[in-house]
């Protein structure tokens, strides 16, 4: 059996992480619903940002910021 490790995230993505799982329950759907329409994205890449699969865009980062409302990145 193999040993558990600790994964490591991008720094954006453990921004992102931080910030949405500090939200409210049903704020983090509001939120979630709000930047995936931003972004024009689909859920499942929403996913892959906050699991550190995927890099977050810059441009994608831009329209995070204006939906939050804060400065994240």
């Amino acid at each position: 059996m193999q040993a558990y490790k600790n994964k490591t995230f991008p720094t954006d993505a453990k921004k992102l992480r931080d910030y949405m799982f500090n939200l409210r329950y049903f704020d983090y759907f509001n939120v979630r619903a709000k930047i995936v329409e931003a972004c024009m994205i689909p859920p499942y890449t929403f996913a892959n940002w906050l699991g550190g699969r995927t890099r977050i865009p810059e441009l994608a980062k831009q329209k995070i910021n204006e939906v939050i409302g804060k400065q994240i990145f």
